[in-house]
């Protein structure tokens, strides 16, 4: 083989492993720009007959997020209105009404989990 014929064949190995490295470099770079920012803003203890727990949750970020699941106190809630999953746009807010027999004076651990696997905590201590 002749050195023409080497040269080029090392260029374009390089060219074709510098494109593979640059369209790595940019799928990462979009995968870490996509975050989720989101942020349990207000809790209300409600009881006008039905006691619920009113969880207000503020998308601050870019991109839509869809919350999958509520938990407090590490269970799993499902008398949930609106009924989940369900997407907050981008600079929105979602009010969630969670039935729960809270109990005066207790905290709870109030958890939002989105479709992504993000876990939100929040505490919050039942008025008296």
């Amino acid at each position: 083989m002749s050195p023409i014929v080497a040269a080029i064949i090392l260029v374009l190995v390089t060219l074709a492993v510098s494109i593979v490295i640059v369209a790595w470099l940019v799928a990462l770079a979009f995968t870490f720009m996509y975050r989720e920012q989101f942020a349990v803003t207000d809790i209300q203890f409600l009881d006008d007959g039905t006691k619920v727990i009113r969880i207000t949750i503020e998308n601050n970020g870019t991109y839509s997020v869809t919350i999958n699941e509520i938990q407090i106190s590490f269970m799993t809630q499902h008398l949930i209105d609106p009924e989940l999953p369900v997407a907050i746009d981008a600079q929105d807010e979602l009010i969630v009404d969670v039935t729960f027999e809270w109990i005066e004076y207790t905290t709870y651990n109030i958890e939002a989990i989105s479709a992504r696997g993000n876990r939100l905590d929040s505490i919050a201590t039942a008025p008296g």
